[in-house]
């Protein structure tokens, strides 16, 4: 009878060590694979749950993501995935989406843009921290709907917090930079930079669909010396008015470029560079407009 007891107790000690080992995941969402499609949604993801997830983006470093073609076995390989981060708001990720879950009716998915209305350039949402911050809200919320561990759920609550406060002084930052500046107009060759609009900024756009009107405003400005910048994207395509622009003002207006955030070069991310630090130059060279000719602090 002892040696049938011992026998027994082996047995549940053999068998509890077993489940310690090998069932030693606390949430079916530990230590998953997650792709996202833009380097913000793969910013967001990283800050509330890296430590509990591999992450990487659908698209390698430095491509054009509106000309990249991905193949069928690319995306029969994601589907195999456990969580896809998208921006439903832009037609080719809601796209993607779709035929991941074609491959895939399983796959947990999560539209950092649900429920968010856009009127300007859609790729670049993220340029306006209030709406990066509203894309953080939708993860954070659908992350939780996946996760059944009180801990994990916790955990990002409390990095939610961190990143909330950490995108909100860049939203602060910028309508400070504004609010103090003796200039508050920009001429800018792309819809994305309309933002500004909501801090206080004046935005001509220039391009090709330019009113007679506004381009005659713009010319005045730069004579009075109020511009000498036309802010767009290294990798734009120039057109034709604000090419005779720079052409008729040659000494008195140049390029300023804004980073571009959508995917991270190679050297961007060599260089350990990110959401925050992006922004911060972009707002460097935002300021750099709006106080040119006087010393900022």
């Amino acid at each position: 009878m002892l040696q049938k007891m011992k026998k027994w107790f082996k047995f549940i000690l053999l068998g509890g060590l077993i489940t310690l080992c090998c069932g030693c995941k606390s949430d079916t969402m530990e230590d998953i694979e997650i792709i996202t499609t833009n380097y913000p949604n793969e910013y967001i993801i990283e800050k509330l749950y890296g430590d509990h997830a591999t992450i990487s983006s659908i698209y390698p470093d430095g491509v054009d993501p509106d000309t990249y073609e991905l193949t069928d076995k690319q995306l029969q390989d994601f589907a195999k995935k456990d969580l896809f981060i998208y921006t439903g708001l832009i037609d080719r990720e809601r796209d993607l989406a779709i035929k991941l879950l074609d491959y895939n009716s399983d796959l947990k998915i999560i539209d950092s843009s649900y429920v968010l209305e856009n009127d300007y350039d859609t790729d670049q949402l993220w340029n306006d921290p209030s709406f990066m911050l509203m894309m953080c809200q939708n993860v954070r919320i659908s992350l939780q709907e996946y996760l059944e561990n009180t801990l994990l759920k916790d955990e990002v609550e409390k990095n939610y917090e961190d990143l909330k406060v950490e995108i909100s002084e860049l939203d602060a930052d910028i309508r400070l930079t504004v609010e103090n500046a003796p200039y508050k107009t920009i001429v800018a060759a792309d819809n994305a930079f309309r933002f500004l609009e909501k801090y206080g900024v004046t935005v001509y756009l220039l391009n090709d669909d330019t009113s007679e009107k506004d381009l005659v405003t713009i010319q005045d400005l730069i004579e009075s010396g109020a511009i000498t910048k036309i802010f767009t994207y290294e990798d734009n395509e120039i057109t034709s008015n604000v090419q005779n622009i720079i052409n008729q003002y040659p000494n008195q207006v140049s390029y300023q470029y804004f980073e571009k955030i959508t995917i991270l070069s190679d050297s961007e991310r060599e260089s350990k560079l990110d959401y925050l630090i992006l922004m911060n130059r972009n707002l460097d060279a935002l300021r750099e407009e709006l106080y040119h000719g006087t010393e900022t602090t």
